[in-house]
């Protein structure tokens, strides 16, 4: 048994053994009553307490992958695998046990798009891992078309295309030497000159190509790793040969500013803005701790970033504590319960200077540290 790494049947039985109380075990948390029923009682209280004792442990921090709805500004609290007002189910990580969102760690940027050779099957809804990079993704999108170009100036990937005689947009995927990969958003292009609102112009031929019933890219978040020429499988049979690596993606990705609720609401949320539309710049978090973007996403952007967990309660008797080290810290604090419990108890003195002494050691690992500011030469 390990001094530094306890599971919770470990960590009773050292109570045990620490408070001096007589006989063995136990040999199960589950089910206890009487005195190894308080001995399992004072570990949970003890591990609950050192969990809340800060707001920022490191130990609590984890990541998040959000992929926002276009048209939707609002992202329920503890939403767990999907949103309750969107028919589209995300692999998102699991957000049911957010306690806080750690605000300064935000960032957004536009779903990646993944070229492809060829595509058997391949679909919006499938998670995709690459044969050789190990690289995956959940795609949201496998529909974009292309349409030929005679020529042109500064149309690029991200781009909001508009045609002259048409009317219709449609947001630029990628751009190759002889086709612009679109996504539609309204109308039909016909040949005719595009623009992109800065400066950017194309003359398009029609009519619009599908080179496959899939299109001729994969629209993805959620991505982890690189992706290679390689072929891609969603796990049930479909591939696709791509041609990494991915555009945009994270190469798009921009910080979003968090802006404290009552000044959000009052200045984002009223009038003509609550109705703006475009890139999400920033953010804030309502009340309820809903997440609220702004302005209203206009595409597939993805919000990540970090948030504080919830504590953690022990379970099972082989559960381990959250933080990885320095377990015997619950052990005396719950010997502190104890001898509370206990009148004339001995043990309090070296429990409360082993508990302090191991809190501080906890402490200066697991919290954030605090850096000196250098003067400026």
């Amino acid at each position: 048994m390990s001094l530094y790494q306890l599971n919770f049947l470990q960590l009773a039985q050292k109570l045990r053994q620490e408070a001096g109380i007589s006989g063995s075990g136990p040999t199960t948390t589950v089910g206890q009553t009487g005195e190894l029923g308080r001995v399992c009682d004072w570990i949970l209280q003890s591990y609950n307490d050192i969990q809340e004792r800060h707001d920022d442990w490191g130990f609590m921090r984890n990541t998040f992958s959000l992929p926002l709805t276009i048209g939707q500004s609002v992202y329920p609290y503890n939403i767990n695998n999907s949103n309750p007002s969107n028919t589209t189910s995300y692999p998102l990580s699991n957000l049911a046990d957010v306690r806080d969102w750690k605000v300064d760690s935000f960032r957004c940027y536009l779903y990646g798009t993944l070229n492809f050779i060829s595509n058997s099957g391949i679909s919006a809804g499938d998670t995709i891992t690459g044969s050789i990079s190990g690289a995956t993704a959940f795609v949201i999108n496998s529909n974009y078309p292309k349409i030929a170009y005679i020529v042109n100036h500064k149309i690029v990937s991200g781009n909001t295309i508009t045609g002259a005689i048409s009317g219709a947009t449609g947001r630029v995927s990628w751009v190759d030497n002889n086709f612009i990969y679109f996504q539609p958003l309204t109308g039909t292009f016909v040949s005719e000159n595009i623009t992109n609102g800065s400066g950017g112009i194309a003359e398009i031929v029609a009519p619009v190509i599908y080179s496959q019933s899939n299109g001729s890219s994969l629209s993805i978040v959620n991505t982890n790793g690189i992706f290679q020429n390689e072929t891609v499988t969603n796990g049930t049979g479909q591939s696709a040969v791509v041609s990494g690596p991915v555009l945009n993606g994270f190469n798009d990705e921009q910080w979003i500013v968090y802006i404290e609720w009552d000044l959000f609401r009052d200045t984002r949320l009223r009038n003509a803005n609550r109705f703006a539309v475009g890139r999400p710049i920033e953010f804030s978090i309502d009340p309820q701790k809903n997440l609220v973007v702004w302005p209203i996403p206009s595409d597939v952007y993805t919000v990540d970033g970090e948030y504080f967990k919830l504590p953690q309660t022990l379970i099972n008797d082989t559960d381990y504590p959250v933080f990885p080290d320095n377990h015997m810290v619950i052990v005396y604090n719950a010997l502190i319960r104890y001898a509370g419990w206990v009148e004339g108890s001995s043990r309090y003195s070296t429990a409360k200077a082993e508990y302090n002494r191991l809190i501080r050691k906890l402490e200066k690992s697991r919290m954030p540290q605090i850096s000196a500011i250098h003067p400026i030469a």
